[in-house]
């Protein structure tokens, strides 16, 4: 008697979690009594929603060879807290044969388990920002949330950063660096480290620069040598064929400018792998 009492008292409470089950969405309380395991994949199926495959689809006639080793997801771009700044977040995941190492190679149809995986979050600014600090007072508004969803279908770069506002701060100083080269004489000093450069090289590297060039943005150790302390942002740039990594030195405050500019030449590698 006691335990149908019980029952019909906690009827309700488990219909009301398998509505919420279904729904598609998840609340702390459900969350906080779910067991482990159950959330987990309570989670997944959520965050599945987010993400679409991110890896080119197979070319119409080709017959894959080896077996399966990464697959790419990315989420649809959204706002953040800094204005004009949109995230895309990624995740890869890698697998390994299903039976062990000592499996045999069965080429594309190797049965595969995931082994582990890897997110990232990767950033656009559609425009050059209006200034380097700059945040919302509350959620990213809807029609910054639209146009960054707008994204979706467009083919434009994203590069990285560790957070928004960093990526802020590169696409500030990006922009900075090719008005101050645009003249003859730049307002910042340049030390050019690009092979068979001539004096005009590096100036003209820089004024060329725009945001569709930017690949990564990274603070790096800020110069203490001089009476002002300058911070430093490593950007990688990647215009036409060719990469280069700029550090940029800059003062602090609302009317800091850039002092100095090392602009070195990266070489790129590749590997070519069957499919």
């Amino acid at each position: 008697m006691a335990l149908a009492a019980l029952s019909a008292l906690a009827a309700p409470v488990v219909a009301a979690a398998q509505a919420e089950t279904s729904s598609g969405t998840l609340s702390k309380t459900q969350a906080r009594s779910l067991p482990p395991v159950e959330l987990t994949h309570r989670v997944m199926d959520l965050v599945a929603d987010l993400l679409v495959p991110s890896d080119p689809r197979p070319t119409p006639g080709r017959t894959p060879t080896r077996p399966l080793r990464d697959l790419a997801f990315q989420s649809t771009p959204r706002a953040t807290w800094a204005p004009g700044v949109c995230a895309r977040d990624g995740v890869v995941v890698t697998f390994e044969p299903a039976d062990g190492a000592q499996a045999p190679d069965q080429g594309a149809d190797t049965p595969m388990r995931a082994a582990s995986l890897k997110a990232s979050t990767r950033y656009h600014l559609e425009a050059p920002p209006a200034r380097e600090d700059d945040y919302y007072d509350g959620p990213p508004p809807p029609d910054a949330q639209a146009a960054c969803g707008q994204l979706a279908d467009q083919d434009v770069t994203f590069f990285s950063a560790p957070t928004a506002e960093a990526a802020l701060s590169g696409a500030w100083w990006l922009t900075r660096a090719a008005e101050g080269a645009a003249g003859p004489d730049p307002a910042y000093d340049i030390d050019c480290r690009v092979a068979t450069a001539t004096p005009e090289s590096c100036p003209a590297i820089l004024r060329r620069l725009s945001l569709a060039d930017l690949r990564s943005v990274w603070p790096c150790s800020d110069d203490h040598r001089g009476a002002q302390t300058l911070r430093c942002w490593t950007l990688k740039v990647w215009p036409a064929d060719k990469t280069y990594e700029l550090r940029v030195f800059a003062g602090r405050g609302p009317d800091a400018a850039i002092a100095r500019i090392e602009v070195d030449e990266q070489v790129l590698t590749g590997e070519t792998l069957n499919d």
